[in-house]
């Protein structure tokens, strides 16, 4: 999940101890490991031993490479480290910015100077710190802001923020999961007339809305005009990280949206900023319960319903389990690893030509639209449980 936790506080006011007692080392990067990894601890002129700051420069870039990469797979993150300043807490705005992360402050500041000061003559010799530095970033920390736009958690309240509540959606009278559309909009307007939009009906979406077919501006205008809908839900799927990347003035990797997708939306003068917008909104998942059923919607497919959706990289969720020709493998392992009423729906990877219902309780929705194939369309209603639709979008 896309959260980026930072702790504040003073050294020794219990962030790293937090950090390993409620599981979360592994996610953590932590300023003073890395300093160890560059340099041991040395003798001071005091004969004191002590963490050398000499390679600070190199620490710090390689914190921010380290970060980055995590970025890059949409883990959930903490940095470990004091972050008094409130220029502290915003150095990672242009990374944060451009891999869309949600951005908390793990706040230790209200433990005391003096409980500080004593935890800091437990601690182990190269890590204790001189009370008169202490002191000085207590003062500093008292004039010092966490910025408005960063939600600031108290440890106590952490694992609150890293549940994940499982909403029930019986309320609605049926829902419709629609697989891949990659820039066909014929066959998604087709099913709207065959099935108009309704307001207690619910709408999800796998993701993959642009490339490889003829009608990308069109079908993304179409999303830009309807995923405000209270009920339309938007997955992300591994092509929007080229959509995004146009909108967000980069060349794409991918020659496809180079060259056939980019176009049709510059010439159809399709708005940057909205598709911005649009992208932000998305989600990696989509976890819900429907009269008992438990239904887990993705991209790409998983191989369990995760215990912790919000511990799971994004990129699992959006390129799925395994390899792109682990398809079968995972709704299969889905289907032994599950309970009697968890089903799951993803698009994404179809490799091997399955039908949509690949076993009494998986959907693949990845029925090659592009290719003169099908839109693929998951129904859940409460008189007929699971139907699927497929809709031809011919060449």
């Amino acid at each position: 999940m896309r959260y980026l936790i930072l702790t504040r506080g003073l050294p020794a006011s219990g962030k790293t101890t937090f950090l390993n007692e409620n599981g979360l080392a592994d996610y953590t990067l932590s300023l003073e490991t890395l300093r160890l990894e560059f340099e041991g601890p040395l003798l001071d002129l005091d004969g004191r031993l002590t963490t050398s700051k000499d390679h600070d420069e190199n620490v710090w870039d390689n914190l921010k490479s380290h970060l980055k990469a995590r970025m890059k797979l949409g883990e959930l993150i903490l940095i470990d480290y004091n972050h008094i300043k409130t220029e502290d807490l915003l150095q990672y705005d242009y990374l944060v910015q451009y891999f869309r992360y949600k951005v908390f402050c793990l706040d230790f500041s209200d433990v005391s100077l003096e409980d500080c000061k004593l935890r800091n003559t437990q601690r182990v010799d190269y890590k204790v710190v001189l009370d008169k530095q202490i002191d000085e970033m207590h003062q500093i920390m008292l004039q010092e802001q966490v910025p408005k736009n960063i939600e600031i958690i108290k440890p106590q309240n952490l694992a609150k923020l890293l549940e994940y509540t499982i909403p029930d959606y019986s309320n609605f009278k049926k829902i419709h999961h629609f697989g891949d559309i990659q820039g066909s909009l014929r066959p998604l307007n087709k099913y709207f007339e065959q099935y108009p939009i309704q307001d207690d009906e619910l709408y999800i979406f796998v993701g993959d809305y642009c490339d490889r077919g003829v009608e990308n501006h069109l079908t993304i205008d179409f999303f830009l005009n309807n995923y405000h809908r209270p009920n339309f839900l938007l997955l992300e799927g591994n092509h929007e990280e080229h959509l995004w990347d146009w909108a967000y003035g980069l060349e794409s990797r991918l020659d496809e949206f180079r060259y056939k997708t980019k176009p049709q939306l510059e010439e159809a003068n399709v708005s940057a900023e909205k598709v911005k917008q649009f992208i932000i909104s998305l989600k990696s998942l989509v976890l819900y319960t429907f009269d008992g059923k438990k239904v887990l919607v993705t991209h790409g497919g998983m191989s369990i319903i995760p215990t912790k959706p919000v511990m799971v990289k994004n990129n699992q969720f959006i390129r799925g389990v395994g390899s792109y020709i682990d398809c079968a493998v995972i709704d299969e392992a889905f289907y032994k690893n599950t309970a009697l009423n968890e089903y799951q729906i993803h698009g994404h990877r179809n490799t091997e030509g399955f039908p949509a219902q690949v076993n009494p309780r998986c959907f693949n929705l990845e029925g090659k639209i592009e290719f003169d194939g099908y839109l693929r369309v998951a129904t859940l209603s409460h008189e007929k449980g699971f139907e699927v639709v497929e809709i031809h979008n011919p060449r």
